[in-house]
């Protein structure tokens, strides 16, 4: 069972962060070239696959 102590260090470590518009366009745009994958910006930006779809999903030239 996990203790106090571990559960905050757990939760510390996530932290609420905020992307620029821009930068996820960029991303977005990355993605759809095939320049990189959701894999790799989520490793490399420690961000959610999910939160990398909602990006996709809201700013793909396709979508629009």
């Amino acid at each position: 069972m996990a203790t106090r102590q571990k559960f905050r260090a757990t939760t510390e470590f996530r932290r609420k962060r905020h992307f620029s518009e821009s930068f996820k366009r960029k991303k977005v745009s990355e993605i759809e070239k095939k320049i990189t994958t959701i894999a790799e910006v989520s490793r490399e930006y420690d961000v959610s696959r999910n939160a990398i779809h909602n990006w996709i999903y809201q700013y793909s030239i396709s979508s629009m």
